[in-house]
């Protein structure tokens, strides 16, 4: 701190200045608050005329220096000592004059966390793919957006925010998106505090927001089907159309289908939402021919060609842009969805009584019982393909 000229015979100086012995700048904000408040006060002192005493300044500076988890504290004639974050946290709140100032010491010392500051990080160290990191980047923007620092945070807060910024939302996609806020709050708790459970929950009242019901998309009718294929003039649309009601594979499984996926007349779902979903599904005798055109006129390797992955590495995403418009051209988008065509092959196996333990093992669902789940290698494929060919559309 340089000296005033007027001052400088006083103090036999031209500034006042000391090292704060750390290479940290975060600790170095911290230890030089009260320095600064010494080095006011001798000034001060010497405006005064008198010639400052300077042996509480040395007694901070020698503070300063030592390396040790806990500094000398002088009260009266007396000393004791103190933790040494304790004694500078003291330190420095003394001289903090304004509510930013207070608020900097809280931040320094932990007591206080800026929110936003720690969403990168956050990001930086999960391991999910991409698309769910993009969501929980926008749902937790929101939350940091919404609540500067965890003393805004609060379970009245939080269930006003949510009951506002989310009311609309269903009640299980609110708790999905509680669980990445949820997720950022124990980072939080680890990263300051060390302990996942030192920020209190105070998301507990929110859960239970949001509508509980969904709309469910319903099955196509054969009409509609039929309506869909007969007003399709995109070759691609009705192909991929046929192979869902025939197969009630789910869109991100059919354009996942490679040229080596389809052997001896049947589709080999290697990647899906869950285990049981990987399956072998004979092809129904009414769509050998647009298999095989599409097998024929592949251009990539893929049984659907031609379509480039978006930046999850889906390649449907265009697709299901002009399905949507199409559906919306017969007023059937809302209550019906790619989606249908799964519902409406279910609906088909069981309006033919096919038993419900091919059903499932052709819809990719879990059967259930020790006997079908882990000891069974499932009917021979031969068997799966009279049931399937049993539905027609």
């Amino acid at each position: 701190m340089q000296v005033p000229k007027s001052l400088r015979p006083i103090l036999g100086k031209a500034a006042l200045q000391q090292t704060l012995c750390t290479d940290s700048l975060s600790e170095a904000a911290i230890l030089s608050l009260p320095l600064v408040a010494q080095f006011k006060a001798v000034i001060k002192n010497a405006k005064r005329g008198h010639v400052p005493e300077t042996d509480e300044l040395k007694m901070l500076r020698d503070a300063l220096a030592l390396e040790r988890s806990t500094l000398p504290v002088v009260v009266g004639l007396g000393t004791y000592t103190q933790p040494r974050e304790a004694y500078l946290r003291d330190m420095a709140i003394d001289v903090a004059e304004t509510d930013a100032e207070r608020e900097a010491v809280d931040i320094e010392f932990g007591s206080l966390i800026l929110l936003a500051e720690h969403l990168d990080s956050w990001l930086g160290a999960l391991n999910v793919k991409s698309k769910t990191l993009d969501h929980y980047s926008r749902v937790v923007s929101e939350f940091t957006n919404e609540f500067r620092t965890n003393k805004d945070v609060t379970p009245v807060t939080v269930t006003q925010w949510v009951s506002l910024a989310w009311g609309k939302k269903s009640n299980k996609a609110i708790k999905r998106d509680l669980g990445a806020v949820r997720g950022f709050w124990r980072y939080l708790s680890v990263q300051i505090h060390g302990d996942p459970n030192v920020l209190p929950n105070v998301f507990a009242g929110a859960s239970s927001l949001g509508h509980k019901r969904t709309r469910d998309h319903r099955a196509f009718t054969g009409s509609e089907y039929h309506q869909l294929l007969s007003i399709c003039a995109d070759q691609l649309i009705s192909d991929v159309m046929r192979v869902a009601i025939h197969s009630g594979m789910r869109i991100e499984e059919i354009f996942q289908l490679r040229l080596a996926d389809v052997q001896d007349q049947v589709f080999l779902v290697k990647s899906s939402k869950t285990k049981a979903g990987r399956r072998s599904i004979p092809v129904h005798k009414d769509i050998t021919q647009t298999v095989a055109r599409l097998q024929d006129t592949s251009t990539d390797g893929f049984l659907v060609s031609g379509q480039g992955a978006n930046k999850y590495g889906q390649r449907y995403s265009s697709f299901s842009r002009k399905f949507d418009k199409l559906l919306e051209s017969e007023s059937l988008r809302g209550e019906t969805a790619f989606h249908s065509f799964r519902r409406s092959f279910s609906t088909a196996l069981e309006a033919n009584q096919v038993p419900q333990v091919e059903v499932a093992r052709l819809m990719g669902h879990e059967i259930g019982g020790l006997s079908h789940d882990l000891y069974s290698s499932g009917p021979a494929i031969e068997v799966l393909r009279q049931e399937i060919n049993k539905m027609s559309w």
